[in-house]
């Protein structure tokens, strides 16, 4: 929780453009936060940093701000090129409308580098996926 709190406030002070959400500590199955910029978040998306306990991994995913958006994206980008990317399958408990593994078995010895890892892989995410949304909406 700490390290991930820790994250949370390096990107919001790194990146002042773009909304941080609040910590999310789960019941022991995901901790994550929300980091999103200003063209996500006027279409009702978010960009989420999610640590998987069980599989001791980080991932990052697209979500929608509820299910209805969720379920629209999903069919918006259904046949887009994804560009190497995969839509999450809809079902009940996914949040996420893409996601992605950033690291599995995170070096928490290590801090410092994967502090670093997570704010690059997150932000080259971010940039596709508003490149994505942009063009699957003039579809």
């Amino acid at each position: 929780m700490e390290f991930m709190s820790g994250v949370r406030a390096y990107l919001s002070e790194r990146h002042p453009d773009m909304t941080a959400g609040a910590l999310y500590q789960g019941l022991m199955d995901m901790t994550f936060f929300t980091i999103t910029p200003e063209t996500l978040k006027a279409r009702k998306l978010k960009v989420a940093i999610v640590y998987l306990h069980a599989k001791n991994s980080f991932e990052v995913w697209l979500s929608g701000a509820n299910r209805q958006v969720q379920s629209d994206f999903l069919k918006l980008l259904k046949d887009s090129d994804l560009s190497g990317y995969e839509l999450t399958e809809a079902a009940p408990g996914v949040d996420s409308i893409i996601s992605w593994t950033i690291t599995e078995y995170p070096d928490f010895n290590d801090t410092e580098a994967l502090r670093m890892m997570l704010e690059v892989e997150t932000i080259k995410f971010i940039a596709d996926m508003v490149e994505l949304v942009s063009y699957a909406g003039k579809k």
